[in-house]
């Protein structure tokens, strides 16, 4: 393959690879969920990728070196999303809990009764408390 050959091709796959998680960001910003990301997954491809940067620092690349700090840049967007939606989840469950005036219940606790087989109707999710028990020294 001639020159200009290779750097098509390699061109095309670096705007590939620099583009590749921008629409996982934009599913991110929009549903504002990263539960499907795991934390395994960022941090290796995060890691793999300051390699691929370090390897195109050492080369003197500048494609390379472009398109490795494009990409680092877009895993430490999806890496800061996880841990901001991730935070802001746990504070509006508190948020709401104290609203309530409520502990904030696990879904463990909860009972799933059986459907009415003849009315055909979906069983119904019902907290098998509203309330935490007294703790030692209160009284309910």
């Amino acid at each position: 393959m001639d020159t200009l050959g290779v750097q098509v091709v390699g061109s095309i796959a670096t705007a590939l690879t620099c583009t590749s998680l921008i629409p996982q960001i934009i599913r991110a910003l929009r549903t504002r969920s990263v539960q499907d990301l795991s934390w395994g997954m960022l941090v290796t491809y995060g890691v793999g990728i300051v390699m691929w940067l370090f390897y195109s620092l050492l080369r003197l690349d500048p494609i390379l070196i472009v398109a490795n700090t494009v990409t680092l840049a877009n895993v430490a967007v999806l890496t800061w999303l996880k841990h901001a939606y991730r935070a802001g989840k746990a504070a509006e469950l508190l948020q709401a809990a104290q609203r309530e005036g409520e502990a904030a219940l696990p879904l463990e606790n909860a009972q799933w009764p059986m459907a009415d087989a003849q009315s055909h109707q979906e069983p119904v999710l019902e907290p098998a408390f509203t309330t935490l028990p007294p703790t030692k020294g209160e009284t309910a």
